[in-house]
């Protein structure tokens, strides 16, 4: 009985690694700089360069924020949309753009993409395009925030910058967007499939046994 009981118990364990596709627990994330407040501007994370499948996400309605569940050494392809902060002043507009996250000995790391040109669609409708490979020193299950500031050059040359760094909001639009470093599924499917396989046997081998006895 116990060991039927481990068996099932193992099963469980293994069909949850697979479901959830991570083995930590989430952190709360860094608090909002009082120079960078979350702006109007949406944060969307996508896995393909003409960025129309969105990276995997959830949606805490009670929380009121969207994670991007993202994976070290892969390159994620990144728009903050419906950019809003600028309206009334002329293109182009040269920004900033910075991503923090956590590295894997603790200290807090910071990308900075500079030169990047917000964009208009036919619409109207402004928006900020940046590629980002997570660094394969990311500490898994934090979280990162990203943050963008327009500057520009005086008649001198020296860089300028506008008064505020606003940070991309969620897909709820009351808290800043978050990507969150998870780990990688090692085992993989077949793996998965030989533990359950494998769980399976450890229940079935004693009643063989019992049945060879009697």
């Amino acid at each position: 009985m116990k060991k039927a009981l481990l068996s099932i118990l193992l099963m469980v364990t293994v069909f949850s690694i697979a479901v959830s596709g991570a083995f930590c627990e989430d952190e709360e994330p860094p608090p909002i700089c009082p120079y960078a407040p979350v702006g109007s501007a949406i944060l969307y994370v996508y896995v393909d360069p003409a960025r129309t499948v969105e990276a995997p996400k959830t949606i805490n309605l009670e929380a009121s924020m969207t994670t991007y569940d993202v994976l070290t050494g892969l390159t994620y392809y990144i728009r903050i949309w419906n950019v809003t902060q600028y309206d009334g002043v002329p293109l182009p507009i040269i920004l900033r753009v910075k991503i923090s996250w956590k590295a894997t000995d603790g200290s807090s790391m910071t990308t900075i993409f500079d030169s990047v040109y917000l964009q208009e669609t036919a619409a109207g409708i402004r928006y900020i395009d940046v590629d980002w490979t997570v660094p394969v020193n990311a500490k898994v299950c934090e979280t990162s925030t990203v943050h963008f500031r327009r500057y520009w050059f005086d008649a001198q040359g020296k860089r300028v910058w506008d008064g505020y760094e606003w940070l991309a909001t969620g897909q709820l639009g009351t808290q800043k967007g978050h990507l969150h470093v998870i780990p990688e599924i090692s085992i993989g499917t077949i793996g998965i499939i030989t533990s359950l396989f494998a769980a399976l046997g450890i229940f079935m081998i004693p009643k063989k046994l019992r049945a060879k006895k009697t």
